[in-house]
């Protein structure tokens, strides 16, 4: 499990994907324990390769240049929930410690947290969101210079890649398409395109001035799921009577 506080690590999970936060996300707040890089290492579980984890070493609080600076008291519940995030991993109550991380993140973007969060996502299955949070952590330690997290992400990122379930939308030459994804517009950018998604079943929509609307559902579960949605063309709407 990742151990530990969530601004100065993500713990050996995230090097592993098992325990990636030991030290104090906010070290002003509680001195941070401090493992020696060997304890780290043997921290480490369920990757096949062992990395040197120095998380609990590097600064904390880092912020992107721009990101808005959180306040003291959206600070001190954003560690309340982090610590939580981490008993519940512990317990293996991963959906409840990812709503934790997910709401600690929201409060203050601490990378560590994010670090803990992908992780999370991962365990639960949800890749897409795992993969992305890697990347972004990755980007956001590389602009303050924490290179440790950045390999760490990057080689989590990388993991993921062939793992991911994708969702394919085609193209329809229909004047005025809409399509929807779970009620969301799917914009023409993505048709045809390879989307990482999280798994579970989605409901695809697709409608146009003057002709009927089209649905359909489809299940995306399996490592590596490859789902693709035909839109067909669409039927002329029946006239309205006058």
């Amino acid at each position: 499990m990742l151990s530990g506080s969530r601004r100065s690590t993500c713990g050996a999970t995230c090097a592993s994907g098992s325990a990636e936060a030991r030290a104090d996300r906010r070290p002003v707040r509680r001195p941070p324990v401090m493992p020696t890089p060997s304890k780290l290492a043997g921290a480490l579980l369920g990757l096949a390769v062992t990395t040197a984890v120095g998380l609990s070493a590097l600064p904390s609080h880092a912020q992107d240049d721009g990101e808005e600076t959180a306040r003291d008291e959206d600070k001190a519940a954003a560690q309340i929930l982090f610590d939580e995030g981490r008993a519940l991993l512990g317990e293996e109550k991963y959906e409840q410690a990812c709503e934790k991380f997910a709401e600690s993140m929201r409060l203050d973007k601490a990378i560590g947290t994010q670090l803990n969060l992908a992780d999370c996502y991962e365990k639960t299955g949800k890749l897409a969101s795992s993969w992305i949070n890697f990347v972004e952590a990755a980007t956001r330690a590389r602009k303050e210079g924490q290179e440790t997290r950045v390999q760490i992400a990057e080689e989590r990122a990388e993991a993921l890649q062939g793992r991911q379930l994708t969702l394919i939308v085609s193209d329809a030459d229909v004047d005025g398409l809409v399509v929807e994804r779970n009620g969301e517009e799917v914009r023409r950018p993505q048709w045809g395109v390879a989307v990482p998604i999280d798994g579970g079943r989605y409901s695809i929509r697709a409608s146009a001035p003057g002709k009927e609307s089209w649905e359909t559902s489809v299940v995306v579960e399996g490592e590596g799921d490859r789902v693709t949605v035909d839109i067909p063309f669409l039927d002329d709407a029946p006239e309205e009577p006058d």
